[in-house]
């Protein structure tokens, strides 16, 4: 096999292990053995993820895991404040507007960060925003944003904080408990150095509580 260096934020180039792994023979996907893998797997994940909240995997991109975290914690026609300083901030905001969500965007000029400030101003100004959306590392500026200090205002307010991860969790500081983070996500072939195609994402209590109060708007 030939060896291939990926000079790329994504995808990574996967540990051989993991390639000898993909080359074993498939297995019952609602069978004993897949359940354990499951398992194990999803338990990794919330190690990774530092937070004593259950994770999950699914069979999609990371924009998979983002769009299921928007449409399954904000109810359309509620106000979600998306902060933008580049093309994934973007996609939240894009999928907040796809699912009828009033999205209000915090601009911040691509290639720097928001400020705890700016949240706060945003968030004192309108009572009625349900959720914030940030990107962690924005993969199209290279900026990493300061999620543990913004998660520390969004706490004082009744709005949750949804996370993107995908570039950053295995590589940067990520403590989804300890930055009061209620909804993360990540994908699998940035920094965790897996083959694309999978996302995970994570929900705490308050999610959990928000997402038994949203209209079905999703089939799968």
């Amino acid at each position: 096999m030939n060896e291939i260096l990926l000079m790329l934020p994504g995808p990574t180039t996967a540990d051989p292990r993991v390639l000898q792994a993909m080359g074993k023979a498939v297995v019952n996907h609602r069978g004993d053995e897949f359940g354990e893998i499951y398992t194990e797997t999803t338990q990794l994940m919330s190690k990774t993820f530092q937070t004593q909240n259950d994770s999950y995997i699914l069979t999609g991109s990371g924009t998979s895991a983002m769009e299921a975290a928007v449409s399954n914690l904000v109810n359309r026609g509620d106000k979600i404040l998306n902060i933008v300083g580049g093309k994934f901030g973007e996609r939240f905001a894009d999928i907040s507007k796809m699912h009828g969500i009033e999205s209000k965007a915090l601009n911040v000029e691509w290639g720097t960060a928001v400020t705890p400030e700016l949240v706060e101003e945003a968030l004192e100004a309108d009572e009625d925003i349900k959720a914030v959306t940030m990107v962690h590392n924005e993969t199209s500026t290279g900026v990493a944003a300061p999620i543990q200090e913004v998660g520390e205002v969004v706490k004082n307010y009744d709005a949750l904080f949804i996370v993107d991860t995908v570039s950053s969790l295995g590589g940067d500081y990520v403590d989804v408990d300890k930055f009061h983070i209620d909804a993360c996500v990540t994908g699998s072939q940035k920094c965790l150095a897996a083959p694309p195609g999978l996302a995970a994402i994570t929900f705490n209590d308050d999610a959990w509580a928000a997402c038994e109060k949203v209209e079905d708007n999703n089939y799968y």
